[in-house]
């Protein structure tokens, strides 16, 4: 009945499938040149954080891609609390299947998890992947250790988002969480305002399992990019080199730019980048 324990986990701890709230570009797609794309958010976020840049770049660029808001998220009904990864993954699931074909999955830090897990459980074919400024697959409570030693105010400013909510962070932390010095200070207001509380259960699931197996990943067969900020505070690059050697994935870095990558004045270099990578895998036709 079940492939693995992993599966079996997600049966007993998941709840039942959410429609999702979409987001789509604004611009038409200009000669499909690529197969359907899922840009998925990270954690206090939205599908608003593709709206800005990606979603219409990629539109002209010839990419039908699309954002959902995550369960509890944005405009996508469903409880938020008792929402786990597994639920996450489920959700993301019932897109591709409705898709109907192989797709890409382009997931930010929390989104990255996500597809880590979405490929390990082998249930759609997928054409590739690309994991942008990941939770590793070693889980968030190694890296929140390590934030912690290194810059205590930082994980603390963290922790009270998590539980009081936004309003409770300093915004020059939450600058230094999500953006590089060359973010404006406007685009911070702008776009502080929009993030939200994280699901505890699915902040507890990155840090406590289950964790992604590297080996599954490895062994899975799509073709998988590890992009890097250069200046990501959260999920430093030689810890995510280290992941995509374990996980047998290509690795990109982009410089001069944040963990917040997707509204970083330098995005269309990340945004670039993943185009790049998906015409030498041959998904995308230039």
């Amino acid at each position: 009945m079940f492939r693995s324990w992993l599966d079996w986990w997600d049966v007993v701890a998941g709840g039942a499938v959410t429609p999702l709230a979409v987001t789509y570009p604004r611009e038409r797609v200009r000669g499909r040149r690529a197969p359907p794309t899922l840009l998925i958010h990270g954690a206090y976020a939205g599908a608003w954080c593709w709206e800005p840049h990606w979603l219409d770049y990629l539109a002209v660029a010839g990419v039908p891609a699309q954002a959902p808001d995550l369960r509890g998220h944005g405009a996508s009904r469903g409880p938020l609390n008792s929402a786990g990864i597994g639920d996450y993954v489920a959700d993301i699931e019932a897109m591709m299947a409705e898709l109907g074909e192989p797709c890409v999955l382009v997931g930010h830090s929390m989104g990255g998890f996500i597809i880590q897990r979405v490929i390990e459980r082998r249930r759609h074919p997928l054409a590739a992947a690309v994991l942008m400024a990941p939770v590793p697959p070693s889980g968030l409570l190694a890296a929140g250790l390590r934030l912690l030693g290194r810059d205590p105010a930082l994980a603390g400013q963290l922790g009270m988002m998590q539980g009081i909510g936004p309003a409770a962070v300093d915004p020059g932390i939450a600058r230094r969480a999500l953006f590089s010095d060359r973010v404006p200070d406007a685009v911070v207001r702008q776009y502080a305002p929009r993030m939200q509380r994280e699901s505890p259960r699915a902040i507890w699931d990155m840090a406590f399992g289950p964790l992604p197996a590297t080996t599954a990943l490895r062994n899975a067969g799509v073709p998988l990019l590890m992009l890097a900020a250069a200046e990501d505070l959260l999920f430093p690059v030689s810890e995510l080199q280290d992941a995509a050697a374990r996980m047998a994935a290509d690795f990109s870095l982009v410089p001069e730019i944040g963990h917040g990558m997707m509204l970083e004045p330098h995005w269309e270099s990340a945004a670039a980048a993943v185009l790049e990578w998906l015409a030498a895998c041959g998904v995308y036709q230039r």
